[in-house]
């Protein structure tokens, strides 16, 4: 028993750390000059890279020599886009508002699943779609006339969102036999090829001398140690719980921007956020609510 406790308690500091360091993501892209493309380059080549002499370092190498199916390649491009798009919406908004938007990829992976995969769709799944509209109007103040850069930065964190879920679609195409280093390493790698061009387009060398520090330190943070205690605790606890505490990220990204940035958090962004945040919440606890309940 006390070792079963141990290895919760484990579990639970790996995700809240996991959640801070993918968090933090908003902080070096405030202070990167390069452009999003090859930000996403950078995150996603040093990553493959960290990941390949993690598997070296253990002596499981032999992970790497399982190459995934062709669903990798969905979501190789479903992680490149997602990353730019997130970058973008940081750019052009606040924190709050871009790692908020990002979490609507759960919803978009539930109307992709119906749609493709024929997978039922519910009451609650129904329920937590209206609630991130709603979200998103709020996040809006109820202004459609779309315009300034606020507005841009929403468009962008929905694009982001949208592709974070054809990430979690993707994957869920993935054999499972498939390990969670393979499966990592390979949407690393093919994500790094796909924006390789786009990034050699709009890459300035001046620029990535003076950001190369910050570069390797947000994929290092963000990437590999993130997505390392990510792993650690999906192997610890059970997928509901490092579900719920996978959105604290929306808290410290949220945090970061209030104490290092000083964006404003207005009472239509908090409810916005909240009805988001809502709607995740019932996708993650929708079986033990109908269990209640019917």
């Amino acid at each position: 028993m006390p070792s079963m406790l141990n290895s919760k308690v484990k579990g639970y500091v790996s995700a809240v750390f996991a959640t801070l360091f993918m968090a933090s993501l908003g902080i070096f892209v405030k202070n990167i000059e390069s452009a999003p493309t090859v930000m996403t380059f950078f995150r996603l080549f040093l990553s493959a890279f960290f990941i390949l002499l993690l598997v070296v370092f253990k002596g499981r190498i032999s992970e790497l020599l399982v190459f995934p199916d062709k669903s990798i390649f969905l979501s190789g491009l479903s992680l490149t886009s997602s990353i730019i798009f997130y970058i973008m919406a940081i750019q052009k908004t606040s924190m709050s508002i871009a790692v908020f938007l990002l979490y609507l990829g759960p919803v978009f992976a539930s109307l992709a699943a119906f749609i493709f995969l024929k997978e039922g769709l519910s009451g609650l799944d129904i329920a937590s779609l209206i609630l991130s509209v709603f979200g998103i109007l709020f996040m809006l103040k109820f202004d459609f006339r779309f315009s300034g850069i606020d507005a841009l930065g929403i468009l962008y964190g929905v694009l982001s969102g949208f592709s974070y879920g054809m990430i979690i679609f993707s994957n869920r195409m993935i054999k499972p036999n498939v390990s969670l280093n393979s499966r990592s390493f390979y949407q690393f790698l093919v994500g790094s090829v796909l924006v390789l061009p786009f990034a050699l387009a709009q890459c300035n060398i001046l620029s990535i001398k003076h950001d190369i520090l910050w570069l390797v330190m947000m994929a290092f943070i963000c990437g590999f140690l993130g997505i390392t205690l990510m792993f650690n605790a999906i192997k610890m606890l059970p997928a509901v719980e490092y579900s719920v505490l996978s959105y604290f990220e929306m808290f410290f990204a949220t945090l970061f921007g209030v104490l290092l940035f000083r964006e404003d958090m207005d009472v239509f962004k908090v409810t916005g956020g909240l009805l988001i945040l809502l709607s995740g919440l019932l996708q993650v606890f929708k079986n033990n609510i109908k269990r209640m309940f019917l």
